[in-house]
Formats: C-alpha cells, sequence, structure tokens
C-alpha cells in the first residue's frame, strides 16, 4: 500500500518498506484468517508536515511571534493538525491572524475563524483567544480532505 513518508513503527504486523511503498504481512496470531474474517493494524511514520509555522497578517509585533504546526493524525484522504502560536515578544498581540499553507481543502477548523484560498488559509482567533501575553500561546486545529 502506498505510505507517505517513513513508517517508524507498526503494531499487529510485519512490514517491508520501499520507495513510497509498504508490503504488511500479519503475525503469528493473525496471519490467517477466516472467511470474513478481519484484523487491523496501525503504523506511524515521519512524513513533511504542511509548511512549517505561518506568516503572521497583522501583527503587532511581527518577528515576536511564532507558529508550529504538528500533524495529530493523518490517513489517505486528509488528515488532522494542530497549530501553536506563540508570543514571543514583551507585549501583548491583540487580534492575531496568521496565513498558512495547506494541503488539500479545509473542512473543519476549532478555536479560530478561517478563510482558505487555494492551498493558503488565514486563520484569526476567536473572541475568547484574540489576545496572546508575552510567553504564551492559543492554538487551533483544523482537518482537511486531501
Amino acid at each position: 500500500m502506498p505510505v507517505e513518508g517513513q513508517v517508524n513503527n507498526l503494531w499487529n504486523a510485519n512490514y517491508n518498506q520501499q520507495s513510497g511503498q509498504i508490503t504488511v504481512q500479519g503475525v503469528d496470531w493473525n496471519r490467517q484468517l477466516s472467511g470474513g474474517g478481519e484484523t487491523h493494524f496501525g503504523y506511524c511514520a515521519l512524513r513533511k508536515a504542511p509548511e512549517q509555522g505561518g506568516k503572521l497578517v497583522a501583527p503587532s509585533q511581527p518577528q515576536k511571534v511564532e507558529t508550529v504546526v504538528r500533524i495529530q493524525s493523518e490517513w489517505q484522504t486528509g488528515y488532522c493538525a494542530e497549530v501553536s502560536v506563540r508570543n514571543n515578544g514583551n507585549a501583548p498581540v491583540d487580534d492575531w491572524r496568521v496565513n498558512l499553507k495547506v494541503r488539500g481543502r479545509v473542512n473543519n477548523l476549532w478555536r479560530g475563524d478561517f478563510l482558505q484560498s487555494g492551498d493558503t488559509i488565514t486563520v484569526q482567533g476567536k473572541d475568547y483567544n484574540r489576545r496572546i501575553e508575552p510567553g504564551q500561546s492559543e492554538n487551533f486545529g483544523f482537518c482537511s480532505e486531501l
């Protein structure tokens, strides 16, 4: 089966990976299945995330704000990510907004409001998380269909 990235952990099976493909074979206890039977396995893979970080659109101190994207889960037709927006400056950041490159079409986003244009989403904080104090972070998450 195709896999994006390098598999670094797979459970309930043995595998071999070559050129973006993995071949999976059951282990002793699940190698043979009776008609209509099923088994399950899972894996984790190291892969390139959507573009790391984002661009702050309307900052009070643009050089002092950092964004980090972490993939939380993914499957063949989509993924979910968490984005941290950190204020590394000495003054509060009000009404933060970031532009972020994404793969696919965002179909769900929480802890922010967004607009998508092509492969870029613009996200701004909600009333309850628009202000980021110095040394603090806010976060939002989203899921995207590929």
